[in-house]
């Protein structure tokens, strides 16, 4: 996922942006705004630090690519990556980390106030101990009938498992039940992923082209990775979507069918329905049967 995506309305209340804000204190003037993670809430107007220190505050570093799990009125879990050393306990190693942020109790499905519960940092080292490579490219997963289960992003760490000796970024998926990470390895330097029901269905993209894993197996889906960025998979899994060399595109796994949408940036897939911005505006699209 790149970090120019769209931005994507889970609930009718709630909008997943990233905002500047004045520095914190540990910023010089000169080094400019940090980038943080906030929730929106269009019918109130207010705005919720998700990025933010274990005593609410901005944190040292900057924030971005923040994602929301898509259970359908939910939200339950933001997740988003960021250089900060201060918004948990774990060693960061000085590099770009995952952090996962779910929501606190108290939520139903009509709208209600969104409110910060635990942050975890998912890339962590073997034992604990700080990851030698940074991570990026977050994704959940999550639909209008099942809540979110899974994270994946993209790592160029060497020790978050064990054995991962290849010497190039790869994907990784974090199990929330289990809490436990898992490495796909790749062909090609991994660049960006999706994730659908509970991570049985993960799409991503490499260097060599893009892949779909579904049920343990993975198979190459399009060929050649150069110029592929904005890639997104829908909530089912059943298609994604991504751009290369300014030209969106979206495919259906299961038909291996691959549609022209047309010239444009950031898109989004929902069924039959791509939306996409074109020229400075919104554009939509309906591709396949």
């Amino acid at each position: 996922m790149s970090s120019h995506r769209s931005l994507r309305v889970l609930t009718l209340a709630l909008l997943l942006t990233v905002l500047a804000t004045p520095a914190a204190s540990a910023r010089s003037a000169a080094d400019g705004p940090i980038a943080h993670a906030a929730v929106y809430n269009i019918y109130d107007v207010d705005q919720l630090l998700i990025s933010a220190t274990p005593g609410g505050e901005i944190p040292n570093g900057d924030s971005s690519q923040g994602v929301i799990s898509r259970d359908a009125r939910i939200g339950r879990y933001v997740a988003y990556t960021s250089k900060a050393t201060d918004i948990t306990g774990t060693p960061t190693g000085g590099v770009s980390n995952v952090f996962l942020a779910g929501r606190a109790a108290g939520y139903g499905r009509n709208g209600t106030q969104w409110r910060l519960g635990d942050t975890t940092q998912i890339s962590v080292g073997l034992r604990g101990t700080a990851p030698d490579g940074a991570s990026s490219a977050p994704a959940l997963d999550g639909d209008d009938g099942a809540a979110a289960k899974c994270l994946g992003f993209v790592s160029s760490a060497t020790n978050l498992v064990p054995g991962d000796t290849d010497g190039r970024p790869d994907v990784f998926l974090y199990d929330f039940a289990r809490r436990a990470l898992t490495r796909i390895p790749t062909t090609g330097t991994a660049l960006e992923v999706g994730v659908a029901d509970g991570c049985r269905v993960v799409v991503f993209a490499t260097t060599s082209g893009i892949y779909a894993r579904i049920d343990g197996t993975v198979r190459r889906v399009v060929s050649g990775g150069s110029g592929v960025t904005d890639l997104e998979l829908s909530a089912y899994g059943n298609d994604f979507v991504y751009v290369r060399n300014g030209i969106v595109y979206s495919f259906q796994i299961d038909g291996r069918d691959r549609y022209t949408v047309g010239a444009g940036r950031s898109p989004d897939i929902d069924g039959f329905e791509v939306l996409f911005y074109k020229i400075g505006h919104l554009a939509r699209r309906h591709v396949g049967l």
